[in-house]
């Protein structure tokens, strides 16, 4: 017991004199967390937030409550059928005790901000100088594909940044047993994780830094990412193909990509070209790599980890795989970015070996010179385009639809939590705390409901319907041509025809809530 209390002690002082030593990488996470959690209380106080937001808090506040975790939302029995994320399981216990969407907001923050402390100790480990490091961590803050994850649906690869930030630093470090805990972690976080496990695995093994772990780390990323997708997914799904398979220009699965890829490799490598030589695929990049000065990174060996994920992006059929303004970005930008700071250490070593530059000038006046560019391109960029850090700098986090977050709590009330709701995915987000929600489809598919994504349900199957006037509804199409009001009133005229009445309304806040006649 005294041997215990004594290392707490040791540990809590090493804590004390770490913060004491990094006070200014502190004051980074606190400012990118309140920033973060800023941004994600607009998105959803403007109703920005939508399907996606819905299907994470549906299943969270299922495992919080003890509750079977369906996906009314997706139609699955289990919502790891859906991806494969355990590791949401964790917030449970928190979302019970603070059962709100603003504490998915700020966890979301909380856990990409972390991703902030290894950076800067690898950016130290590498370039030396405080000066350096801090600057490296501020080029990492302002990273496009960080930025925009925060600007967008709560997801479950918000583990994934601090964990693969760690996981490089480990591999850097030789340290071995605190990188498999880092994997195995990665490893419940998203079945795409396992490519990046499998990533590493190879690199550990090309490189000979543990030929042995890197055998068996690739083993296991490989054959768990084909268990995971052929197996284990589609029977929590209820014997569903992976729902998410999105490279029909490969193949119509995983294995058939494959097999084509092997008959025709002169086909599959045209195709990867053309994929990456689109116009959002190559916005993208230049977001993702021009402040890093494009060829940096690739100097360093831990842009390997990249490859694969970049592809799965870039390759899909989702448009939305290759456009900046996603989640899609977040996992990768310590990537790059801690690829970009061992290539620069490894351009200094060669630049002070062969081309005999004094190294104290490289550490102390190259090094900061080529970050400060870094970080007035990425700036720029975060300027240019309209970044999310830009909303709090232009007063728009202030404003919210007040008037509609106000009539929430009594439209809850009316409703209660078991009975099946069905509307817009905008508005499912903030009324998913219930054991059956389901989004609204276009007009025309209310009779004959289909949908590959989303759970398809006819407005008759369920006990409410729910619409806010202010917001868009989902014929975007028929309300750009007709008008919003002209989409509501076909929406009230034909709800009030199969038996549906209203028993909320609020014209000043757009609410109007629909009860079916059969619950009477």
């Amino acid at each position: 017991m005294l041997f215990r209390s004594k290392k707490i002690q040791s540990l809590s002082l090493e804590l004390k004199q770490f913060f004491i030593a990094n006070f200014e990488v502190f004051i980074l996470f606190l400012l990118f967390c309140i920033a973060g959690t800023l941004i994600g209380i607009y998105r959803y106080n403007n109703y920005l937030d939508g399907f996606d937001f819905t299907v994470f808090r549906e299943a969270i506040w299922k495992y919080a409550h003890f509750m079977w975790p369906d996906s009314s939302i997706r139609g699955l029995n289990h919502v790891e059928g859906d991806h494969f994320h355990p590791i949401i399981i964790l917030l449970a216990p928190i979302y019970f005790l603070f059962g709100s969407p603003y504490t998915l907001i700020f966890i979301q923050a909380f856990f990409v901000a972390l991703s902030i402390f290894p950076v800067y100790l690898f950016a130290k480990r590498k370039l030396i100088t405080r000066l350096s490091a801090l600057l490296a961590t501020v080029l990492y803050i302002l990273s496009a594909g960080l930025q925009w994850m925060l600007f967008f649906d709560f997801h479950e690869i918000l583990f994934a940044v601090p964990l693969i930030a760690w996981s490089i630093y480990f591999i850097d470090k030789r340290t071995w047993t605190p990188l498999v805990v880092t994997l195995l972690l990665l490893a419940v976080t998203k079945e795409e994780m396992y490519i990046y496990i499998f990533t590493v695995g190879v690199l550990l093994f090309v490189m000979r830094w543990n030929v042995k772990l890197g055998a068996i780390t690739s083993a296991f990323g490989l054959l768990g990412f084909i268990f995971l997708n052929m197996v284990i997914m589609p029977l929590l799904a209820g014997h569903r193909s992976f729902g998410y398979w999105s490279y029909t220009t490969y193949g119509s699965s995983l294995g058939n990509a494959l097999i084509n890829s092997l008959r025709d490799p002169l086909k599959t490598a045209t195709n990867i070209i053309r994929d990456f030589t689109t116009p959002d695929a190559r916005l993208t990049l230049a977001m993702w790599l021009k402040p890093l000065l494009y060829f940096i990174p690739v100097i360093s060996p831990y842009f390997l980890l990249a490859i694969p994920l970049i592809l799965t992006k870039f390759l899909s059929d989702f448009q939305s795989y290759s456009v900046h303004t996603f989640h899609y970005g977040g996992p990768l930008a310590p990537i790059f970015v801690m690829a970009f700071i061992d290539g620069l250490s490894r351009l200094a070593t060669l630049a002070h070996r062969f081309m005999k530059f004094p190294q104290s000038r490289i550490i102390d006046t190259y090094i900061p010179l080529v970050l400060v560019l870094g970080v007035l391109i990425s700036f720029n960029i975060t300027t240019r385009f309209s970044s999310p850090f830009m909303f709090i700098r232009d007063g728009s986090i202030q404003k919210s639809m007040s008037a509609s977050l106000k009539d929430e709590s009594s439209i809850n009330a009316i409703i209660g939590k078991e009975a099946s709701l069905l509307t817009p995915d905008t508005v499912a987000a903030h009324f998913a705390d219930r054991k059956k929600i389901h989004a609204l489809l276009p007009y025309e598919k209310w009779d004959n409901p289909t949908d590959k994504i989303i759970n398809p349900v006819r407005p008759t199957a369920v006990d409410y319907v729910l619409f806010n006037t202010n917001l868009p509804p989902p014929d975007y199409a028929l309300a750009e041509q007709r008008g919003q009001a002209y989409v509501y009133d076909l929406y009230h005229r034909k709800l009030l025809s199969i038996g549906f009445t209203v028993v909320y309304e609020n014209p000043q806040s757009g609410w109007r809530l629909y009860e079916n006649s059969r619950l009477r």
